[in-house]
């Protein structure tokens, strides 16, 4: 990923929105959302060559995605990124994961880990103390981290602000996440929202999110180099009421 919108406990009747944009060369094999056949609790797209995913969510309600940090080089023999967010799927323990992953993270490339539960976020990553508490409000994670003052993160922060005020329908939350616009003036990352580019772009925009009746949203658009909407994806469950940190 390279963009994360988390609302944490923002809506009523929601514990859990985000919605997030893909970067990645066009030419990587993915795989479309879907339940693993290998992970029948994990649902998510995946990377054709590494098995894991840049996002991904499990029938209990947890969920991870990892954006990558250019900043810190890969050590020798690094394993793909897409593994921690398998890992935190996988673990037994998500609340314990949170600590587990972070001590682990000099053995990857540079990173950004968001994770949680209905009512919790997580953020962890390679230059990173601890795991960081993302409390109840809207947070925004680029590839330089939690920066909700980089333009491309205070547009994108604002639109989600206005489009959960407005009721924060799927179709809402895609439409702001195809924004084009230039974000405007400031320092950090000056992309838009949405990067449209023939080689290395926008691959697909997923909202994931929560209700307080336990139903469970994933919802994938993919696109194509030149940014025309390839398909969706979505799948609904019903998830055990109790957080999975619990």
């Amino acid at each position: 990923m390279c963009l994360v919108l988390l609302a944490v406990d923002h809506c009523p009747g929601w514990p859990l929105v985000l919605a997030a944009n893909r970067e990645e060369w066009h030419a990587r094999p993915a795989t479309a959302l879907d339940w693993w056949e290998d992970r029948p609790h994990v649902v998510g797209g995946r990377d054709a060559i590494g098995g894991g995913t840049w996002l991904g969510a499990h029938r209990d309600g947890r969920f991870a995605t990892v954006l990558n940090d250019a900043r810190v080089s890969p050590p020798s023999g690094a394993p793909s990124r897409g593994g921690l967010v398998t890992a935190f799927l996988d673990a037994p323990d998500p609340a314990a994961a949170v600590s587990a992953l972070h001590a682990r993270r000099g053995a990857y490339a540079g990173f950004h880990l968001v994770m949680g539960w209905p009512g919790a976020g997580w953020y962890c990553g390679s230059r990173s103390d601890r795991p960081r508490a993302l409390g109840p409000g809207i947070h925004a994670i680029g590839n330089a981290g939690p920066d909700p003052d980089a333009p491309r993160l205070r547009r994108a922060r604002r639109r989600l602000e206005a489009e959960l005020s407005a009721g924060g329908g799927v179709d809402g939350l895609l439409a702001l996440l195809a924004d084009p616009a230039d974000p405007g003036p400031g320092a950090g990352d000056a992309r838009p929202v949405f990067v449209n580019h023939p080689e290395f772009g926008t691959r697909s925009s997923t909202i994931y999110w929560v209700a307080d009746d336990g139903t469970a949203l994933l919802h994938e658009r993919r696109f194509d180099s030149a940014g025309h909407v390839l398909g969706d994806c979505a799948r609904e469950w019903r998830i055990d009421p109790t957080p999975a940190g619990d």
